[in-house]
């Protein structure tokens, strides 16, 4: 074939290739989570579309641009590590692959340490002819720090309906930031009721407390700090000032209603008694 030629069947491929005829695959949807907690498990997504019916060549995943994992459908050779069935892996310093739940599409790390951090990449290849490589990533960082429960300052003794409540919540964790979030009677503050302090983790919560949010005499409120799918939360039980005294009062009268029954049993045995006795 002559130079013109194949430079004519090369220009056909590239314009085929520019309005969307050649055949290849594309990368949809890639889910990294941006942080975890030092053992968590871990779901890496690469979620993959075939392009005009074009069958995918391979699939792979890299950490730090080292590759650790490896789908082929049209392999047939047999993966050095059995349980993979079809997939390849290849050991990578902080990457675990649980085989027996990951696939072509997700891939699942467990038992993350600090060294899982890094940036994960997934690649995918189309099939011949044009064998089109897609390629995308993102970071993942790995806290050996658990998340601890937030502090919360700034209660009275008693509330009452009407009152003015102002607490502050702070997290108490010192390697990241975790989302702190209030509620109320068991239902999340409205935003207007909520104060950011710039460069603190602290959330304020300040509202006037209306009736409905007393239940038995107390309002309920909870702080909670949030990261990745871990929670972890601060509770405390706000007392009502008339509920408080309400207590108070039928726990007197209920002794002084015991003091006065022991008090007339005394002068009904009196009464009973022989008149020689006394």
């Amino acid at each position: 074939m002559s130079d013109v030629s194949w430079v004519l069947l090369l220009l056909a491929f590239l314009l085929l290739d520019l309005v969307g005829c050649a055949k290849g695959v594309e990368i949809r949807e890639l889910r990294v989570p941006p942080v975890a907690l030092a053992g968590d498990e871990v779901r890496l997504v690469c979620d993959y579309e075939a392009e005009g019916g074009a069958p995918l060549y391979s699939l792979k995943w890299f950490k730090d641009g080292d590759e650790f994992y490896s789908f082929q459908p049209g392999r047939t050779s047999p993966p050095p590590d059995t349980r993979c069935s079809h997939y390849y892996t290849i050991p990578v310093d902080g990457v675990t692959v649980d085989c027996w739940v990951s696939s072509e599409r997700e891939v699942v790390l467990k038992g993350v340490t600090v060294s899982t951090s890094g940036l994960y990449q997934c690649e995918v290849i189309g099939e011949h002819p044009t064998f089109r490589r897609k390629v995308q990533q993102k970071r993942l960082r790995v806290f050996s720090e658990p998340l601890r429960r937030p502090e919360i300052v700034g209660a009275r003794t008693t509330y009452d309906p009407g009152s003015r409540l102002a607490l502050n919540c702070t997290s108490l964790n010192t390697q990241y930031r975790p989302a702190l979030s209030w509620t109320i009677a068991g239902k999340p503050v409205p935003e207007m009721s909520l104060r950011n302090y710039p460069g603190e983790v602290t959330l304020g919560l300040h509202l006037h407390l209306s009736p409905e949010v007393f239940r038995g005499g107390v309002v309920e409120v909870a702080c909670t700090a949030s990261l990745a799918l871990h929670t972890a939360s601060t509770t405390l039980a706000l007392p009502n000032t008339h509920a408080l005294k309400a207590q108070g009062y039928s726990y007197n009268a209920g002794v002084q209603k015991a003091s006065c029954f022991v008090s007339g049993a005394i002068v009904v045995l009196f009464l009973l008694l022989p008149a020689h006795i006394y």
